[in-house]
């Protein structure tokens, strides 16, 4: 993360040190801003659980691959609202690296960003939040799902610096993804401490919801493309059921497309699947 101010690398190190659970990263991969922080070793926010619609979800998925293919860093902008300790995000803007390869780079989206801050402010929406996000391509680092110092610190500086944050007027939290590994971070300015989502699920425009790999958790394309495709129903069980409205078999047919698209952009294709007639 780029122009990140000294006052907050040394705070963020501070904080990361005091705690105990990192020291051991910073004396064995001290790596200056770029040391990787174990992520897992974060305090969870409890019950926290991001939900990404679809079509967020399908924009990600567009960035992962196109960062790890250019094995540069893009940045990206989710917002969202919140409900309790549940985040879900329902935009996205993203860029791509015009730069340092290993240097996500926002400059390119604070237009947007202060957009949605000012429409927020005249709306008057009391949960709105913000997700500061960039990729961390897998072929750059084998630390490629951690954060480094750098990531932190940043986090911590959009927060401190920008008074619609630090006076919580709009949530703010942060995420890196890395191979469609979904890593969420809150910065508590308050508690002075980072916290991470351990829920981070896919919400399909039917409401059904599919877990995302973040941190421990590891959920494959294939996983996640097996539970997208849904088995078409026997003659008998559309009999048992009755014969849908002609608008129903519209959404059917749509909800359907949007699967197999989804599919094609995880690159898997359905002819593999089991079906049941």
């Amino acid at each position: 993360m780029t122009n990140v101010k000294q006052e907050y690398i040394n705070k963020t190190y501070r904080t990361l040190i005091n705690s105990g659970v990192q020291r051991k990263r910073f004396e064995t991969v001290n790596y200056g801003l770029n040391t990787p922080i174990d992520a897992k070793k974060l305090k969870d926010v409890p019950r926290g659980k991001v939900i990404l619609s679809q079509e967020v979800f399908e924009q990600l998925l567009t960035v992962n691959d196109e960062s790890e293919k250019a094995r540069a860093e893009f940045s990206y902008i989710l917002t969202g609202i919140t409900e309790g300790q549940t985040v879900k995000f329902d935009n996205i803007v993203w860029a791509r690296n015009q730069g340092n390869s290993a240097e996500a780079d926002f400059t390119p989206l604070l237009g947007n960003l202060n957009s949605y801050i000012r429409a927020v402010q005249q709306i008057g929406e009391q949960n709105a939040i913000v997700c500061n996000g960039h990729t961390h391509p897998k072929k750059l680092s084998r630390f490629a799902e951690d954060f480094s110092l750098a990531d932190m610190a940043g986090f911590m500086q959009m927060k401190e610096d920008n008074a619609v944050f630090k006076n919580g007027n709009i949530e703010l939290c942060s995420g890196i993804m890395s191979d469609l590994n979904f890593n969420f971070c809150f910065y508590d300015d308050k508690m002075q401490d980072f916290y991470k989502f351990n829920d981070v699920v896919l919400e399909l425009e039917t409401g059904e919801q599919i877990p995302l790999s973040c941190y421990d958790r590891k959920v494959s394309r294939t996983d996640i493309a097996n539970k997208i495709y849904k088995p078409e129903k026997s003659f008998r069980d559309n009999l048992r059921q009755g014969v849908p409205t002609l608008t129903h078999q519209s959404q059917i047919s749509i909800q359907a497309q949007r699967r197999l698209a989804l599919q094609r952009e995880l690159g898997i294709t359905s002819e593999n699947n089991d079906r049941t007639y």
